[in-house]
């Protein structure tokens, strides 16, 4: 058990637009009823079911007792979707499996980090642990900074058709193991500069795909060293364009990572423009900052799950700049490009199963489902390898079939 002497809890306001009463509970305590902030524990910290423009409205964004649903990344809400828990329709019943739970999540993190004190969210916790002195803000010229900037994407919205009447779910890999698989690819470090070389131009008989001009070049060139690449997209495929928000997608981004541009270069015709090159690529196990907790234990543990989507999120995030504004920096950019590449392909395969996809990013994919497929997307979320919300299997009894114990020793396993 770690020694950290910090507690945590969980806050459920009766109403979160003028929260006074509601319901408490510190690291695993009886749930009870409050009236006010101050009847909370004075040496406690409390996720509360408040976002942060609520805190601000009731003048709680400095107090040092509350944070806000996402504290996790992950919303309260969606956790206790996952875990098929109901803390806003009935917290008196399980609000103490809900805080024993965070306050295990913030020991194991602890254990791994050291950190000295609890930030706003566990991602800048872990951030202010693994960059203690901050990072650069400027990569070359105001030109380049620019380019990354276009570069980075948080989440990659798709542009298809959803039903009335649908429900949302989560589909994800486990936490863990896509932070280990990320910890996987290189990463772009060294300075950063303009290509001078000769660009690829296709042949006729052969505009895209693996056998392109384009993509052979772009392909062997990213292997060797990092690029950003000014690209034109035409002529790609349909059920691919709505995935990829290339259809009517408001969100243009025209330099992408060179790995991106040659992954799309196989599925449609890409014109490269221009080329920024960087020095060297470097592997995780030369950096101090990669993911470096491993267990079986780990591929499982919903805890330390978390950890790890805040460790990825961390370092794949963008830094404020001292004279306003973020930066993004070619590791988050090229580490985001990665994450999208290998989650369009299992979206690509739900979409192409009819199941409607509307976003993907962190190693889940977010699908809306109606209620005659719920027991299909389970089943082909699996299929995949994707972990579907706990909501979601005993709605269709799959974890009846899977023997899933869903109530005694529930802890151990999250």
């Amino acid at each position: 058990m770690s020694d950290y002497d910090q507690q945590f809890g969980v806050v459920i306001f009766d109403d979160a637009e003028h929260p006074a009463f509601g319901w408490a509970s510190l690291a695993g305590s009886k749930p009870r009823r409050i009236k006010h902030l101050a009847d909370l524990e004075s040496d406690g910290i409390f996720i509360a079911n408040l976002n942060w423009q609520q805190i601000r409205n009731i003048n709680a964004s400095r107090e040092p007792r509350i944070r806000a649903s996402n504290f996790f990344r992950e919303d309260l809400s969606l956790i206790a979707q996952d875990l098929d828990l109901p803390i806003i329709e009935d917290p008196a019943s399980c609000l103490h499996k809900v805080s024993e739970f965070f306050d295990r999540c913030i020991r194991i993190a602890y254990d791994i980090y050291g950190f000295k004190r609890v930030s706003g969210t566990l991602k800048e916790t872990i951030y202010e642990c693994l960059f203690p002195s901050g990072e650069p803000t400027t990569f070359g010229t105001p030109k380049i900074d620019e380019a990354f900037d276009e570069a980075y994407l948080a989440i990659q919205k798709c542009y298809v058709n959803s039903h009335s009447g649908t429900r949302n779910a989560k589909l994800r890999f486990s936490r863990s193991v896509f932070a280990n698989l990320l910890n996987q690819f290189p990463i772009p470090v060294g300075p950063w500069s303009i290509y001078q070389g000769k660009l690829p131009v296709n042949d006729t008989d052969c505009t895209k795909g693996e056998e392109s001009n384009t993509y052979k070049f772009l392909h062997e060139f990213g292997s060797q060293k990092p690029a950003l690449c000014l690209v034109s997209v035409r002529n790609i495929e349909t059920s691919c364009a709505d995935l990829l928000g290339f259809t009517n997608g408001k969100d243009r981004r025209n330099w992408i990572p060179i790995h991106e541009a040659a992954f799309l270069s196989s599925i449609a015709e890409v014109k490269v423009k221009k080329i920024i090159q960087g020095t060297r690529y470097q592997n995780y196990e030369d950096v101090s900052f990669g993911w470096q907790e491993q267990s079986v234990v780990g591929d499982v543990s919903y805890s330390l799950g978390l950890v790890a989507e805040s460790h990825i999120a961390a370092i794949s995030s963008g830094t404020r700049r001292k004279q306003g504004g973020t930066s993004y920096s070619p590791r988050a950019v090229f580490l985001k490009a990665w994450d999208r590449i290998m989650l369009f392909k299992v979206a690509y395969a739900l979409y192409r199963n009819d199941i409607v996809v509307s976003s993907y990013a962190m190693g889940a994919v977010n699908v809306s489902i109606q209620d005659h497929q719920l027991e299909f997307v389970s089943q082909e979320a699996l299929k995949l390898g994707l972990t579907p919300p706990l909501w979601l299997l005993n709605a269709n009894e799959v974890d009846e079939q899977l023997s899933t114990d869903t109530d005694d020793g529930y802890l151990k396993y999250v």
